[in-house]
């Protein structure tokens, strides 16, 4: 009796640590992401808040404007050239803005057209602090909103959703 049932769970021994060996696996699996999400964020979250900073407050002077750029020169290969292309605007639109105002300083009456210019440029200038939360926010975030069994679900039913799909297309030719 004693041999039968020391047979019975030797036999369910290689299959019980190959389990286990495959569940550590995912979980160091899940850990490394995790960390690499943690690095990345770290890495992110100080360029982001400079582009952000740097949208908040007045008119910007050319050293101003020139730190901005150093700041966030590795922006590019931490958000992708999207965020590099938003710098860039962001700079050349402070410095137009920084010139009409020197100009009017200056005691040179604006005509209509640099008057307009000047709106849409504050304009542009207000809305870039959310355009920017919008657009490069995603990047920050460690986490999907939804529970891991609640994201398994939405996979699993999606899934389910496209092999109905393919099996329709099949059926129907």
């Amino acid at each position: 009796m004693a041999a039968d049932i020391a047979k019975f769970l030797s036999a369910f021994g290689v299959p019980v640590a190959l389990l286990i060996a495959i569940g550590n696996a995912l979980w160091q699996s899940h850990l490394q992401a995790r960390q690499f999400r943690v690095s990345l964020f770290e890495k992110r979250f100080p360029v982001f808040v400079t582009l952000r900073e740097f949208l908040v407050g007045g008119e910007k002077t050319v050293d101003q404007c020139s730190a901005f750029l150093r700041e966030t020169k590795q922006g590019k290969f931490l958000f992708g050239t999207v965020f590099d292309d938003f710098v860039n605007e962001v700079y050349r639109k402070a410095h137009r803005i920084r010139t009409l105002n020197e100009q009017l300083l200056n005691g040179h009456r604006p005509d209509a057209r640099q008057l307009g210019e000047l709106q849409t440029l504050e304009t542009w200038w207000t809305n870039a602090f959310t355009d920017a939360e919008k657009q490069f926010g995603a990047f920050l975030r460690l986490s999907s909103d939804l529970p891991w069994y609640a994201a398994l679900e939405q996979h699993m039913d999606e899934t389910v959703t496209r092999m109905d799909k393919i099996l329709n297309r099949r059926t129907s030719s």
